[in-house]
């Protein structure tokens, strides 16, 4: 099934129920928001001064806005690297 098709499914199904609500439906139209392109380069630009910052990332939003695989180890590698920080100080 495609995404068009899916609305359309979509549509038909929800009609009835919104139609009950008193909501007015015919001649109506579900409109999905569009993504908004992501300037990898800036972002993670944005990205590394917030970390000098020392402010909170979440990884997996870094990891899926730059488009970069995560570690399936990466749990490890960040009690690693936590490790490695406690030693130094």
């Amino acid at each position: 099934m495609t995404a068009t098709q899916s609305l359309m499914s979509s549509t038909t199904t929800c009609s009835p129920s919104l139609s009950h609500l008193d909501s007015k439906v015919s001649g109506g139209k579900f409109v999905s928001a569009k993504r908004k392109e992501v300037d990898t380069a800036r972002q993670a630009d944005i990205y590394l001064k917030m970390q000098q910052l020392n402010l909170p990332l979440d990884p997996d939003d870094v990891y899926e806005t730059l488009g970069v695989k995560k570690p399936e180890d990466f749990d490890e590698q960040m009690a690693e690297l936590e490790e490695r920080r406690k030693g130094a100080c």
